[in-house]
């Protein structure tokens, strides 16, 4: 069955005592951050997808973006703070960036599954 929009694994992430959730605010992918001790909102990332890391060495909350041109971004769990980690280029075709498609590889890749089943369905950024 072509497209995976309703069985991409959404599933949030524990980071320490911060609960990063993926959700969508007026359409848009948006990532938000909760600590577990309080239950308070502590952050909110608009316009990205949320990322799968291979590897939790670090910690980092990792997330594509999914407006202008994409790019790989790391996340502080704890504040929220993003910080660029690669410009993804645009390659061929169009491809929508949606939590639970996207991996980040532990050589430091970004492995998207396109959401929509298009256009080969897996392209490797490095």
């Amino acid at each position: 069955m072509p497209g995976n929009n309703t069985g991409a694994d959404h599933s949030a992430q524990f980071h320490g005592n911060v609960l990063v959730t993926p959700a969508l605010a007026s359409g848009s992918p948006v990532i938000d951050g909760y600590d577990t001790t309080t239950g308070a909102k502590l952050w909110t990332i608009r316009s990205a997808a949320l990322a799968v890391a291979a590897s939790r060495a670090d910690d980092k909350v990792y997330a594509v973006t999914t407006s202008g041109s994409p790019r790989l971004i790391a996340i502080d769990p704890r504040s929220g703070r993003a910080s660029p980690v690669a410009e993804l280029s645009a390659g061929i075709g169009t491809w929508h960036f949606t939590s639970g498609t996207v991996y980040v590889t532990s050589d430091g890749g970004v492995l998207e599954l396109n959401a929509l089943g298009s256009n080969g369905g897996v392209r490797l950024y490095r």
